[in-house]
């Protein structure tokens, strides 16, 4: 029987030295868990990516977000502007923005504006289709989703040959300051309304003369639920007729150069009949024009006026009722379709910068849809 080789000492000990050493998970348990822990962990989020995250990803969408809806039809908004659609001219139903147009409207023309501008927000006609020999739909959307349709339809339309829009700009005679010479150097006639009895009521109306603006009297009048200060030139319902008649005078004596009257504020002076009859036979005998602000749907200041002989007009739309911008280039939208759709159109905004910034801004456009500025004297009867 053969003996086996006995090992040199030297191999033992190399042995040894393999196979006994403890290797590092041995000798540090809480390594070992914590790498695997680790391990575990990258291998549940790869998992998680390819079968949740990048199926998501790819998954078509359902719908547009509000904010890719907002800005598409406020494109939609900008390009129908330029071919003279404003606002007042479109509406809405079920889904179907519905745009009538004149028979000789270039509507090729338009349907290329439209596929070009939409293109420079990712946006696109998606679909193009004829109703019928006067009607032309259009899907407007977004990575194949609509926003809706937008038909238009050429049809014999009675716009007015020749409208015109008053604009009167209440509340001067605060300051005098930027914002006042900005509105009284403006290149198109616009009427000033001046409070009376403030810092610099008179020397805002001697620059509107300046400027060749036309001035209105902005009376102080009673409201029915707002806080308000009561000056000598205030109308109240409890004066007498002759109070009243008084502090139209001097409240006239005091802007010379005013050649009409609107009211501030006064939603409860003007719907007494009383009250606004002593005002009204007070303009008449200082050879004013009264417009009716309209601070109240219920106002009889303007019926009143007429039957009593008082050359008079009421305004039609408050432009500035909510400080928004979007709001503000609405109304004037509003306001030049009911321009084109009446003739003629008197609204009212304030002294703001907002105002100031959408009336620059639709100058040009009214100008092109042949709207013409007028001062409102031009429009009382």
């Amino acid at each position: 029987m053969k003996r086996r080789p006995r090992q040199s000492q030297k191999s033992q000990q190399k042995e040894q030295k393999t196979w006994h050493i403890p290797g590092l998970f041995e000798s540090n348990p809480q390594m070992r868990s914590f790498i695997l822990w680790i391990l575990a962990i990258i291998a549940a989020l790869h998992l998680l990516v390819i079968v949740v995250i990048i199926p998501v990803c790819n998954r078509p969408r359902k719908e547009l977000r509000p904010s890719e809806i907002e800005e598409i039809t406020s494109e939609m908004s900008n390009i129908l502007l330029e071919y003279n659609i404003f606002a007042g001219d479109i509406n809405y139903q079920d889904s179907v923005y519905i745009i009538h147009v004149p028979k000789k409207f270039p509507l090729l023309s338009c349907y290329r504006g439209i596929r070009n501008n939409l293109e420079s927000i990712d946006a696109a006609v998606l679909q193009g289709r004829r109703i019928d020999e006067k009607t032309i739909r259009l899907k407007i959307g977004k990575d194949n989703l609509p926003i809706g349709y937008y038909e238009f339809i050429k049809q014999p339309i009675n716009f007015s040959t020749n409208p015109r829009i008053a604009i009167i700009i209440d509340d001067f005679g605060y300051v005098e300051n930027k914002l006042v010479r900005d509105f009284l150097s403006l290149d198109i006639p616009l009427t000033i309304s001046i409070i009376p009895g403030l810092d610099n009521s008179s020397k805002v109306a001697d620059l509107a003369t300046l400027y060749q603006k036309e001035v209105l009297l902005h009376l102080p009048m009673e409201p029915k639920n707002a806080k308000f200060d009561v000056t000598p030139y205030t109308i109240l319902v409890s004066h007498k007729a002759g109070v009243a008649s008084m502090r139209v005078r001097k409240a006239l004596a005091s802007l010379p150069t005013a050649v009409g009257v609107n009211n501030h504020m006064g939603s409860k002076a003007t719907e007494n009949r009383a009250i606004m009859r002593a005002v009204l036979s007070t303009l008449r005998s200082q050879g004013k024009f009264f417009i009716d602000s309209r601070t109240s749907t219920k106002s009889i200041a303007f019926d009143e006026a007429q039957r009593m002989g008082v050359p008079s007009a009421q305004n039609q739309l408050f432009l500035d009722a909510k400080t928004n911008n979007q709001f503000i280039r609405n109304q004037f939208l509003r306001a030049a379709h009911l321009a084109r759709q009446k003739g003629q159109v008197v609204a009212i905004g304030h002294a703001r910068e907002s105002t100031f910034s959408g009336l620059t801004e639709m100058i040009s456009q009214f100008h092109s849809a042949g709207i013409q500025f007028v001062n409102v004297s031009e429009l009382v009867h």
